[in-house]
């Protein structure tokens, strides 16, 4: 599914009519499971996870800063806690740095140019729904179509 690259308040109502096409057995619990987890959920609601107008939308960068992490370790997975605590604290001292280049557009995050290209694409039919130019349906489809493994 491509809810997530709605607005958040978009989400149920068009989960809604998806749901209603359900009409095999395995489908309609499928959309149960979803309703109950995703849509009504008080812990997952969908403004936590929709990513509309969001670059960022994987753990990808998570998973890279932590890979990282564990390099600096020395690749040990049982830390003795006063090592913790100083592979975090040099972490730490990084974070202003960082923001800062960041921000002067000199730090930049590494993607592949399929990804970069999907990303594009997805920002375009981002704007064309601001415009006006398609319906929360539209963007729908389009997104599933674009969100299709390669």
């Amino acid at each position: 599914m491509a809810l997530s690259y709605l607005p958040a308040d978009k989400i149920e109502r068009r989960f809604r009519r998806l749901q209603q096409q359900a009409t095999v057995r395995p489908l309609q619990d499928f959309c149960s499971y979803i309703d109950e987890n995703w849509i009504i959920s008080q812990t997952f609601p969908p403004q936590n996870w929709s990513v509309f107008l969001e670059a960022v939308r994987t753990n990808n960068d998570l998973e890279g800063w932590h890979n990282g992490l564990n390099r600096r370790a020395k690749g040990r997975s049982q830390l003795p806690l006063y090592i913790l605590i100083q592979v975090l604290h040099r972490e730490a001292t990084l974070v202003s740095m960082q923001i800062r280049l960041v921000s002067d557009k000199k730090l930049k995050r590494h993607q592949r140019s399929s990804y970069r290209t999907m990303q594009r694409r997805l920002f375009d039919l981002w704007s064309q729904y601001e415009d006006g130019l398609r319906n929360s349906n539209e963007l729908l489809e389009a997104c599933a179509h674009l969100a299709q493994p390669m």
